[in-house]
């Protein structure tokens, strides 16, 4: 991946998960503010929609991994063998979701609002870079991804319930969500 740095921000970067509560809060505000003033802007790609459900159906990936496995039992690559059945078994025990994209809240997003592409002057957010993977996606995929690149428990393989409540609650003080992404915020981005 290339980059080329256009100005230089006075401020600091995070690693994934380093975050304190009032750090989130600004995050999960900023994000909404975001998708209120990107609502409107056209020729935006779309990112999660209908074709993005058609592949992700437990039935569709093992298909995808069947010759994949083949190729690394062929080729004497156990490590990866492995690896492959084990995602394998995980596929096959996810329940099949149908999730239908025109109820979810979507629009105009970032595409990889997260905690290292924030510049910050102490708890404050002062920037957002890294705006290459702008496109449509339904909101609540993004505001989910923002908080668990962002929360410390997230580091350790735990969601706390309560805290991710708090940034679903955050981002609405200024951002719309519906029912149905509420109902839908896990399903959704762990599919």
């Amino acid at each position: 991946r290339r980059f080329t740095v256009q100005a230089f921000y006075e401020g600091s970067a995070y690693a994934y998960n380093e975050s304190s509560c009032h750090m989130q809060k600004e995050a999960a505000s900023l994000l909404a503010k975001i998708h209120n003033a990107m609502k409107d802007l056209d020729g935006i790609p779309v990112g999660i929609g209908e074709e993005f459900f058609k592949y992700r159906k437990p039935e569709y990936m093992k298909e995808v991994y069947s010759p994949t496995l083949q190729q690394a039992v062929d080729n004497g690559d156990n490590d990866i063998a492995a690896a492959i059945r084990s995602n394998m078994r995980i596929v096959e025990a996810m329940p099949s979701y149908v999730f239908d994209i025109n109820k979810f809240s979507c629009g105009n997003t970032h595409g990889d609002y997260m905690i290292s592409q924030f510049i910050w002057r102490g708890e404050e957010i002062k920037g957002v870079i890294d705006w290459t993977c702008v496109c449509k996606h339904p909101y609540i995929w993004e505001v989910v991804r923002s908080y668990l690149f962002m929360a410390p428990e997230v580091k350790q393989g735990e969601i706390n319930i309560e805290s991710l409540i708090k940034y679903i609650s955050n981002y609405m003080e200024i951002g719309r969500l519906n029912s149905y992404d509420i109902k839908n915020a896990g399903k959704l981005f762990y599919y």
